[in-house]
């Protein structure tokens, strides 16, 4: 898999057992910009995740993410 673009700077690190896994801190993503996560229903903060882990500048972009 490809690396994300990261734009709203979320993109994290948690080690646990040994092994290293990435995901997309939506807290710090509303620090940086992406403003009404608070407010989304949990499974649309699991769409808004997606979004951000797939973020390539071309299917999934910056304002494809901010329209959620």
């Amino acid at each position: 898999m490809s690396k994300s673009l990261d734009s709203f700077k979320c993109r994290r690190t948690l080690t646990a057992g040994g092994a290293d896994y990435v995901y997309f801190d939506l807290t710090e993503a509303e620090k940086n910009g992406l403003t009404g996560i608070a407010q989304l229903p949990y499974s649309m903060k699991v769409l808004l995740e997606n979004l951000l882990r797939n973020e390539d500048g071309r299917s999934v972009t910056k304002e494809s993410i901010q329209a959620v």
